[in-house]
């Protein structure tokens, strides 16, 4: 393709995904779900090819995850965060095994599937998008301790996906393996991405200090944070939990060196920058989301996707009527590229069923975030005019003020 036609069409999707956050602002029909489309429409005049992209879509899936992570951590307070992840790690656990069942169930009613393959689509569905979910809680009129809860159950989600799905495939693979190795494995994930987060936040701290008066800080706090995610994943770790982490030391780092009683550092133009930076890599994002979307003409994985869709409804009502939560934390059952991307692995192992689970997954990141946006239209109060990122710009004035 001519260079200076690829040029012309990047800054095109930049405005495109401008435009999809003011309609979303507007009329509360996710920014993610057009720009989704948005891709699709691409792909089916020919524009953009997702074949060609779809061997990327791992790393798409990480640059993502850790620039979205990091942004959340940076905007997210350290009290809330403490108070609330009680609740998000049961929500969020509860929700994630009651929805794999229901679909491990209802693809062995509907499709026919054997336990296996029920099952590994069960936990590729079982989750929500922390990709997807996080970006909304900054766009929308919820309470900071409600987006805490939400953001953090995602996260929660996409681990135990990542974990739970590769589980099964390793199975299908070696047709033998030790549960108490599951649990291992399960325990590590989390806590190695929590310690290197967290560790690798405190270091950052003092070195920020040390570079205050020098250029390119973010540029250089962007290079850790890759270098990060990588080294996480590499050790058996969560890369996204500790990108996660990582932007909670530094956006809480006025905290966090006064009980360790040092200087702390500004990061008010730190944080707006970064909040460019995401909103760029969300609209490619999503659009690649929906480049590599595949739509069957067989109706029953249509069927089973819908099934899907209303089984992650269902399996989310219940825990949050056991917990007595409010309603609006009913709409958040997006799917995203997570999901895609481990599916993709299934073709590579040349498991069975590997393109009709493919498929399926495709079709359910679809519904679901069709389905959020009259949930989110049902449920979720319409966000004031200046209720935006108040709390982000509050954070970075106070940082700036230090």
């Amino acid at each position: 393709m001519n260079p200076i036609l690829i040029l012309a069409i990047s800054g095109a999707l930049i405005l495109l995904g401008f435009l999809a956050t003011v309609i979303f602002e507007k009329t509360r029909i996710s920014d993610s779900l057009i720009l989704i489309t948005a891709g699709m429409l691409f792909g089916r005049l020919g524009w953009l090819s997702g074949d060609s992209l779809l061997p990327f879509s791992g790393t798409m899936a990480s640059l993502a995850l850790a620039i979205i992570l990091f942004e959340a951590g940076l905007n997210m307070d350290t009290r809330n965060l403490i108070e609330n992840l009680g609740k998000a790690l049961s929500l969020g656990s509860i929700s994630y095994f009651i929805i794999s069942f229901l679909v491990a169930g209802a693809t062995m009613l509907v499709l026919g599937w054997n336990p296996l393959n029920s099952l590994l689509l069960g936990f590729l569905m079982g989750g929500t998008s922390a990709a997807v979910i996080i970006p909304i809680m900054s766009t929308i009129n919820i309470k900071d301790e409600d987006a805490t809860i939400v953001g953090m159950e995602s996260m929660v989600t996409n681990v135990l996906t990542t974990v739970f799905s590769l589980m099964i495939v390793k199975l299908m693979i070696e047709t033998i393996i030790d549960p108490s190795r599951a649990v291992t494995v399960l325990i590590s994930s989390f806590s190695t991405g929590i310690v290197l987060g967290v560790v690798m936040g405190f270091v950052w701290i003092r070195v920020m200090r040390a570079l205050r008066k020098r250029p390119m800080a973010y540029m250089l706090t962007l290079a850790v944070l890759f270098m990060l995610y990588a080294f996480t994943e590499f050790s058996g770790g969560n890369g996204a939990l500790a990108s996660l982490m990582f932007g909670i030391m530094l956006g809480n780092n006025r905290a966090i060196t006064n009980v360790m009683n040092l200087p702390s550092i500004a990061t008010g133009r730190f944080t707006k920058l970064h909040d460019e930076i995401s909103f760029l890599v969300r609209t490619y994002f999503f659009l690649y989301l929906g480049l590599i979307l595949v739509l069957p003409n067989n109706w029953m994985l249509w069927v089973m996707a819908l099934a899907i869709t209303l089984t992650s409804f269902l399996g989310r009502a219940l825990p949050i009527k056991l917990y007595g939560m409010p309603r609006r934390f009913l709409p958040f059952i997006n799917k995203g590229l997570s999901e895609a991307v481990i599916a993709v692995l299934l073709i590579e192992y040349g498991l069975p069923l590997a393109f009709e689970t493919l498929t399926i997954v495709c079709l359910a990141i679809l519904l679901t975030n069709i389905a959020s946006v009259p949930l989110m239209w049902a449920f979720v109060p319409r966000k004031h005019h200046n209720g935006g990122s108040g709390k982000a710009e509050g954070k970075a004035k106070e940082a700036l003020e230090s």
